[in-house]
C-alpha cells in the first residue's frame, strides 16, 4: 500500500510539475498581436553589453522585406541617465540630423516617467517612407530603458494608402501608450 501511495504522490508531482512548466512556457511563447496579426521572433540580439534586441515579423514576411515590425530593447544609456525623457530627446535630435524634414511628436507621461515619440522618415532615394512609434519605460532595475517599437514601411502614397497611414498611426500610438510592459519583459527574458 505504501509503494502505492509513494507512486501516486509522485505521478501527481510530476503531473503538477509539467503543467507548471507548460503554462510558464505557454506565456513567455504568446505572440505578440498587433491589428490581429501575429508577430514571430526573427531576429535576437544580444550585445557584449548587456543590452538586448529582439525584432518579430509578421510570419509570411521575409526580415530583408518587412513592411511591419514589433521590437523590443533593453538598452543600458548611462550619458542619457537612462531616463526615458532624455531617450526620446536624442532619438528625436538624431532622426532630425539624419532626415531634417521627418515630422516627429513626443509624448511624456510626468506621472510615470515613461516617454513616446512617433516619428515619420524615409531614406535620401524616397523609396519607401517609415513610420515609427518608440515607448521607453526606465527598467526595472534602474540600469536601462525598456522599449516597445512598432514601425511600418510602406512605398504607396496613394490617398488611400495616406488614409491608411492616418489611422494606423492614431491606433499604433494608442496602442504603444496601452500596451503592458511586463510582456517586454517576458520577451526579453532568456
Amino acid at each position: 500500500m505504501r509503494l502505492v501511495t509513494n507512486i501516486l504522490v509522485g505521478v501527481v508531482a510530476l503531473l503538477v510539475a509539467c503543467l507548471l512548466a507548460a503554462s510558464i512556457g505557454h506565456a513567455q511563447e504568446a505572440p505578440i498581436v498587433l491589428d490581429g496579426e501575429q508577430y514571430t521572433k526573427r531576429f535576437v540580439g544580444h550585445p557584449p553589453n548587456g543590452d538586448q534586441l529582439i525584432e518579430l515579423i509578421r510570419e509570411y514576411e521575409a526580415f530583408e522585406h518587412w513592411t511591419r515590425l514589433v521590437a523590443f530593447r533593453y538598452q543600458q544609456m548611462p550619458a542619457l541617465g537612462n531616463d526615458p525623457k532624455n531617450v526620446v530627446q536624442a532619438v528625436n535630435k538624431t532622426l532630425l540630423v539624419t532626415n531634417p524634414k521627418a515630422r516627429s511628436k513626443i509624448l511624456l507621461n510626468e506621472k510615470t516617467g515613461e516617454a513616446i515619440i512617433d516619428f515619420l522618415t524615409w531614406p535620401p532615394d524616397e523609396s519607401f517612407m517609415e513610420f515609427n512609434v518608440f515607448r521607453y519605460v526606465k527598467s526595472r532595475d534602474g540600469k536601462a530603458v525598456v522599449s516597445l517599437q512598432l514601425a511600418y514601411r510602406f512605398s504607396d502614397r496613394s490617398p488611400e494608402s495616406l488614409e491608411r497611414f492616418s489611422k494606423l498611426h492614431a491606433a499604433w500610438v494608442n496602442y504603444a501608450a496601452l500596451f503592458d510592459m511586463k510582456r517586454a519583459y517576458e520577451v526579453l527574458s532568456p
